[in-house]
């Protein structure tokens, strides 16, 4: 193949990658939005009157009435869809915490989409799940610690009350506190030091 067809073909294999990753980020960056508007628009009042599946949701388009008058009667920005999905994101995972998911969705799809360093969206993913956790155990913890009068459900979730009780039952209540701050305190230390590093050698390199 002569040498001005190769780098035509090339030029095409190049600006088709291209196209598919813009594609890709776009699509990650709108997922995330729309996660995240399920998220902050969550209300604990729609699950105490949506007894709903995901399978019933084609209800809304084929008519049934239960599965309307339900539609009707939801807070969430992202309707039925929004409901279930905060519903299960929050109280099944690790609480309000987890809203940190579709932002970090949404850096990735940002770096994707700008071919930015991935190496700092990396650290930043691992800092942040980190922090995340950290911050649902710890809400957990401080709903044993003050029982019934303690932080709603949604601040925990199910994973960070079943750690923080594992932790309690291992370390006691006191013991298990004690951790979860040094832990958060580390992160945060660690982090911002990272961050000088990284100014630093940016203007190093300036």
């Amino acid at each position: 193949m002569p040498r001005g067809n190769q780098a035509a073909s090339g030029r095409e294999t190049g600006g088709g990658g291209s196209r598919r990753s813009a594609v890709a980020a776009l699509l990650m960056i709108v997922a995330a939005l729309l996660v995240m508007i399920a998220l902050a628009t969550y209300d604990a009042g729609d699950e105490s009157h949506i007894n709903l599946r995901a399978a019933d949701l084609p209800g809304v388009v084929t008519g049934d009435q239960n599965v309307r008058a339900m539609a009707d009667t939801v807070h969430n920005g992202l309707g039925l869809v929004g409901a279930l999905l905060s519903d299960f994101l929050i109280n099944s995972t690790i609480g309000y915490a987890v809203l940190a998911f579709p932002l970090l969705i949404l850096l990735w799809g940002w770096t994707l989409l700008r071919r930015g360093d991935a190496r700092s969206s990396l650290v930043i993913t691992n800092y942040t799940i980190i922090g995340a956790l950290l911050v649902s155990v710890s809400f957990g913890m401080i709903s044993l610690i003050a029982g019934p009068g303690g932080p709603a459900r949604e601040w925990s979730g199910i994973i960070g009350l079943s750690v923080a009780t594992m932790m309690a039952q291992l370390i006691g209540r006191a013991g298990g506190s004690i951790v979860l701050v040094a832990g958060m305190l580390l992160t945060a230390v660690l982090a911002a030091d990272l961050d000088v590093h990284e100014t630093v050698e940016r203007l190093r390199a300036a």
